[in-house]
């Protein structure tokens, strides 16, 4: 690449430069070039980083994650460490979550319905359970912006919670196995969820919950891991 910077300059036809007025500039606000200002150059640096995600310079494959989850993730991952992917739940994920209050509320509101027989308060108990059910809905959906899944050549992540961060992280090497779980629900909508089991028996095991195309994530998860199990990459947690 040619050095822009070094090359010569030529004078302009009078034979000189033209001055400079630093004591003006000084008074202006300072020289805004990117040695005296470095903040300038950070604003570039972020510029030309979103620039090159845009035009798909990132090689990693990702999912579309919200600004939150992307942001937890930077601040989560190690120096040198390479994000293989990124996934979110399936937007199945907000209804699934939320049938087993829909059901008991939808019940609760017919046998009260039935029990006041003439009474003709039938719409209180209705308008009673649009409301959970819509305040049941909504808290699926803050759970859902708050789930973050991501494999790195390191370890295996997993970001939930709505109030309060829970952040599940195991290195690779200490993953005891992975297992895909399909429930009849998750079946008819075509996703799944995958367990996965830390070698330490004092840990929980984490899920990948509600996700699209399960098994072909699952066998993406092993192969990464035996990857690192036989190369002895992934730290210890």
């Amino acid at each position: 690449m040619t050095d822009l910077f070094n090359q010569p300059r030529l004078a302009p036809e009078g034979g000189e430069f033209p001055k400079v007025d630093f004591h003006r500039a000084t008074r202006m606000g300072g020289c805004q070039c990117g040695a005296c200002n470095p903040g300038r150059m950070m604003k570039v640096s972020d510029a030309a980083i979103a620039s090159a995600s845009e035009t798909g310079a990132a090689t990693a494959p990702t999912a579309a994650v919200t600004p939150v989850g992307a942001m937890l993730a930077r601040h989560i991952l190690r120096d040198g460490e390479i994000v293989l992917l990124v996934l979110k739940p399936s937007f199945w994920f907000i209804l699934l979550s939320s049938l087993k209050t829909i059901s008991i509320v939808l019940i609760c509101m017919l046998g009260a319905i039935a029990w006041e027989g003439t009474r003709n308060r039938e719409w209180f108990y209705i308008e009673a359970a649009i409301f959970l059910i819509a305040g049941r809905i909504m808290w699926s959906v803050l759970a859902w912006m708050g789930r973050l899944y991501v494999l790195t050549d390191l370890r295996i992540i997993r970001l939930s919670g709505v109030f309060r961060l829970e952040i599940f992280d195991c290195a690779l090497r200490k993953v005891a196995r992975t297992t895909v779980q399909t429930s009849v629900r998750e079946r008819l909508c075509a996703t799944g969820s995958i367990e996965i089991t830390p070698e330490d028996e004092t840990l929980l095991p984490a899920l990948w919950q509600t996700i699209p195309r399960p098994i072909h994530v699952n066998e993406m998860i092993v192969a990464t891991i035996n990857k690192a199990k036989s190369h002895g990459m992934g730290a210890a947690a």
